[in-house]
């Protein structure tokens, strides 16, 4: 099941190529966590918050919880 990109990410994709590239190369289900992360925060600021937060990992190509994993 897909998840819609919430307005506020789509603009930081569009913004940076390599974000948007980095983005896409990531599982349906990676793009999922990171897209319902930002779109369940209530608060404007909370959602920038959140943005800057997961940024450097999409980059990274890195999950939103794949720090829980064991490697």
């Amino acid at each position: 099941r897909k998840i819609a990109i919430p307005p506020l990410l789509q603009k930081a994709l569009t913004a940076d190529t390599s974000l948007l590239v980095a983005f896409k190369a990531l599982t349906q289900g990676k793009q999922n966590d990171y897209n319902e992360y930002i779109a369940t925060a209530k608060q404007e600021k909370t959602k920038q918050n959140r943005l800057q937060k997961i940024i450097l990992m999409i980059l990274e190509h890195k999950g939103l919880h794949d720090k829980y994993k064991n490697s």
